[in-house]
């Protein structure tokens, strides 16, 4: 069980994930004015990695807000430039289409967008 903890807090490299992140900087970003809210699911992260320069890690924290953790100041700009509704729907059906089991929103209305896409795309992790 040590070797799977391990394998766990280690890049291939050998760095220790809780250095990449470190080395990271932490975002939050209000989405206000929006057509629609934020969702929030069982498997809340979305990420493109630790290792490359355009890492990031988002989140939901709230119906209108984000934490971003970026590796390079380009990324949180680029995510900042884009266009608030457009973001909300890009994060909101990426955040269902992983989703395993629930799916929490601020209203019923978003019930039917969240049955067409929970579980459609299960994330790659250790774990299944």
């Amino acid at each position: 069980m040590e070797g799977v903890v391990a394998g766990i807090h280690q890049q291939p490299s050998g760095i220790s994930i809780s250095v990449l992140v470190q080395q990271m900087t932490f975002h939050t970003l209000e989405l206000q004015h929006t057509k629609h809210t934020l969702l929030t699911p069982d498997r809340p992260l979305m990420t493109n990695g630790r290792g490359q320069p355009d890492a990031h890690i988002v989140m939901p924290i709230s119906p209108t807000r984000l934490f971003i953790v970026v590796r390079e100041k380009r990324i949180i700009e680029q995510i900042a430039g884009t266009k608030n509704n457009k973001l909300i729907a890009c994060v909101k059906s990426r955040l269902a289409e992983q989703a395993q089991r629930f799916v929490y929103g601020e209203a019923c209305s978003q019930l039917r967008f969240v049955e067409t896409r929970r579980g459609n795309k299960v994330p790659s992790t250790l774990f299944g």
